[in-house]
């Protein structure tokens, strides 16, 4: 996914790119529009303004199931700032992804989601979500929502949350009752 100069502007302006060191970036398909019209990928874009350091978890797909491929190296590391540009939604089990985002978030760690609000909006997209799916999410977990907000330009919903509680995450069952939408 393309990640627009208002991506940028938006962890700027939430004072992320300055203040964290520490990134997780879901999937290595993100790429940064330059102004020649080129694009290289975000975490090359992050590490070359000197912004932050970047790990980041990929999609892959084994036997037909898509996942993200976590280096044993990462698995279990607390990130201060997790960046999701659509990569949750490409995967087949929603739950898992939104699990391990926070297993891997730190307390007053900041989550950051560009997601698609209709499965039409990537070709490649299982899972499309609605700002009242944050706001549930929220509320489950005790996140602090510092922008909700939906882009209907490019038909995304924005939402960079902050994780305030060590808690585990809500069973499978309950956030099956968020309003999500799966093909």
């Amino acid at each position: 996914m393309e990640i627009a100069e208002s991506s940028i502007q938006r962890l700027r302006r939430h004072g992320l790119l300055e203040r964290e060191k520490l990134v997780l970036d879901l999937g290595d398909g993100s790429f940064v529009r330059q102004q020649d019209g080129g694009s290289i990928p975000f975490k090359q874009f992050l590490e070359e303004h000197q912004m932050c350091y970047v790990d980041v978890l990929d999609v892959i797909s084994v036997n037909g199931q898509k996942g993200i491929d976590i280096d044993t190296d990462i698995h279990g590391q607390a990130y201060p700032l997790i960046l999701d540009y659509g990569t949750t939604t490409v995967m087949d089990e929603l739950y898992e992804c939104f699990k391990m985002i926070n297993e891997l978030c730190s307390v007053g760690g900041i989550m950051v989601h560009e997601l698609p609000q209709s499965v039409v909006v990537s070709d490649d997209g299982n899972h499309a979500v609605s700002r009242e799916f944050f706001k549930e999410l929220s509320q489950s977990q005790g996140y602090k929502i510092h922008e909700l907000r939906e882009d209907h330009k490019n038909g995304l919903v924005c939402a960079v949350l902050e994780k305030t509680t060590p808690d585990p995450f809500v069973d499978s069952d309950d956030f099956d009752e968020f309003s999500f939408y799966s093909k």
